[in-house]
């Protein structure tokens, strides 16, 4: 039984961690939905997007996603937050790991 026990708990905690939605250095993904926009000029000049959801807005940039093809679109983002910000009032800043069209 012990045994049995021991191996549930093993297969469990495996599909737990590759599963997770998580960043690299472990830290969990913000996600968020809404309308993405070329960030033009602010007043607080950091992300070359934003994301305006019914919540709240972010600024974005990503390493890995051309954003400008989703401007104007509604889309879910998987996102780590840049540590240091938001600065100046302005909003939080994140950076896109994933990003998804709506339906």
């Amino acid at each position: 039984m012990k045994v049995l026990t021991t191996i549930t708990a093993g297969v469990l905690f495996f599909f737990i961690s590759t599963c997770s939605n998580t960043t690299g250095d472990g830290s969990a993904l913000l996600q968020a939905t809404g309308v993405v926009q070329a960030s033009g000029i602010t007043s607080y000049q950091y992300g070359t997007h934003t994301l305006a959801s019914e919540e709240k807005s972010y600024a974005l940039k990503s390493t890995n996603i051309d954003l400008s093809k989703y401007e104007g679109e509604t889309v879910k983002i998987s996102a780590e937050k840049i540590e240091g910000y938001p600065i100046e009032n302005g909003p939080e800043y994140l950076n896109v790991q994933k990003i998804e069209r709506n339906k």
